[in-house]
């Protein structure tokens, strides 16, 4: 089935709350492409966004938004509220101004992005946490948000880059402390192994996370071996 007005080989997202609502952004283009009948009929509105006009996957090195496998370059909608919607670009983080248009302004604190996403919100905001892997006020690291990224908190330190990590998003359950969930991605003897990993810092969590990477330690093991 075709869906009109909709470019092929472009990622398409659904509203959280409106199901007849769908999403897709070519963020190079400065186009994104909305639909409100359920994905039949796409329409194409213009975005003002300020990206360079680099390439994703196999372009050389001095020309690549990134790795094409990664969070950056996506339109993301936000858990709980239609029509709130983040453009995650390689080079700038853009929210929606209204819920009706298609109007975005850019956070300026933000420069590069690998990968974006949510998490429940903490207790007395109604407004979903934000988490984010880039350069934000001049520093790389992984980030936390908890006031729809008027500031930024880093959550990792220079001694936990944790490798590659293309994607990143926050606990829904537990928002009383720090939780993410990572995905990494490892090369090992030619294979790539990719896991997925919950890192709450309280309660049993940890403890879950500790087997986790002892299985993971496993694999790696049965790889080299």
């Amino acid at each position: 089935m075709s869906c009109q007005g909709l470019p092929e080989n472009i990622r398409v997202i659904a509203d959280k709350v409106n199901p007849k609502r769908f999403y897709a952004v070519d963020a190079v283009a400065g186009l994104l492409y909305s639909s409100e009948d359920g994905g039949a009929t796409f329409h194409t509105d213009t975005l003002q966004l300020a990206v360079k006009t680099l390439r994703r996957g196999n372009a050389s090195l001095t020309n690549r938004r990134g790795d094409p496998r990664g969070g950056q370059d996506r339109i993301y909608s936000t858990p709980g509220r239609e029509g709130d919607l983040w453009i995650a670009a390689y080079d700038g983080l853009y929210h929606s101004t209204t819920r009706t248009g298609f109007d975005f302004r850019a956070l300026d604190k933000v420069r590069t992005i690998y990968a974006f996403g949510f998490g429940k919100a903490k207790p007395g905001s109604n407004y979903p946490a934000l988490y984010l892997i880039g350069v934000v006020n001049g520093q790389y690291g992984f980030f936390r948000s908890d006031d729809a990224a008027v500031s930024w908190m880093r959550i990792n330190d220079d001694a936990h880059q944790y490798g590659l990590v293309l994607h990143i998003c926050g606990d829904r359950q537990c928002c009383d402390f720090m939780s993410y969930v990572f995905r990494f991605c490892y090369k090992v003897t030619g294979k790539t192994i990719c896991s997925y990993v919950n890192s709450c810092k309280k309660g049993m969590p940890f403890l879950y996370l500790l087997l986790e990477i002892m299985y993971f330690c496993r694999l790696i093991h049965w790889f080299l071996i």
